[in-house]
């Protein structure tokens, strides 16, 4: 598992890097009439994969050389969990491309939730909407940035 997690961590440290270095120059522009750049938030959030990324390989790397490899990997009858939380957010994010942000978003966590064990209606309605509709509130009205 150490090893896994080896992998792991050095591939989400080389695909933050790239992401933060080309991908997110090459995919946003400097705007002169905003006091927050399109770049600033992805770049934060990049930034903080890639310490946590290179924490992981750190950690990865000293257990590796203390115990060994002999912890079992992840078996294949997660498979299954994996390929039905893949299509949930699929399926969610075909729902934003075709209904928005808001309505995609409030399915997608209402989904996970449900799937999760999680069967009070209240729950089941307040939460999809509360934290959807924070976000919009958040990206909308404190940012000045529209959602799809």
């Amino acid at each position: 598992m150490k090893r896994a997690e080896l992998f792991a961590g050095i591939l989400l440290l080389a695909g933050a890097l790239a992401a933060i270095f080309w991908v997110v120059p090459a995919h946003t522009e400097f705007v002169e009439d905003t006091s927050i750049q399109p770049a600033t938030y992805p770049s934060i959030a990049l930034w903080a994969v890639a310490l946590l990324s290179a924490l992981l390989v750190a950690v990865s790397a000293v257990g590796l050389a203390r115990s060994g490899d002999g912890e079992a990997a992840i078996g294949l009858g997660n498979l299954g969990t994996l390929l039905l939380i893949g299509a949930i957010v699929a399926a969610a994010f075909v729902a934003m491309d075709y209904l928005g942000y808001l309505i995609g978003g409030i399915g997608l966590v209402a989904a996970l939730m449900f799937y999760m064990g999680v069967r009070n209606p209240i729950s089941l309605a307040l939460v999809p909407v509360g934290s959807a509709g924070v976000i919009w509130l958040f990206f909308e009205i404190l940012l000045e940035r529209p959602l799809p």
